[in-house]
């Protein structure tokens, strides 16, 4: 279990190709396919950042620690806190699309607003 808590960003490569098979097996309106979309390529951010290191985490250890391990797995971070925080908001935040989908931008834009009067 730990060495699946320590790289569990290569599990995302695995939810991302299933998200492209659901997507490109199924019948989807445009929105639909965005919103897959997105979730694939957020699946595949997660990987990309932990799995090829550079970005956030990164630059925060190099700054504190003056140096950074390779082995995204031996970083002194939760590694289970980093894997519940982003799958948490990769797959709460789809779902909530899905239920409201009457709900958009331009349903904000139609709104009475000063600005629109003049």
């Amino acid at each position: 279990m730990n060495r699946i808590i320590a790289h569990w960003y290569e599990l995302a490569v695995y939810i991302a190709a299933g998200v492209a098979m659901v997507l490109a097996l199924g019948e989807w309106s445009f929105e639909q396919r965005i919103l897959l979309l997105s979730l694939c390529v957020l699946h595949v951010h997660f990987f990309e950042e932990f799995g090829f290191p550079g970005g956030f985490v990164w630059g925060g250890l190099k700054v504190e620690q003056g140096r950074v391990n390779p082995d995204v797995g031996k970083w002194p971070l939760n590694m289970l806190s980093a894997w519940w925080g982003n799958e948490w908001f990769a797959l709460l935040s789809t779902p909530y699309h899905y239920s409201y989908p009457n709900i958009t931008g331009s349903s904000w834009q139609r709104s009475s607003s000063p600005l629109r009067r003049c």
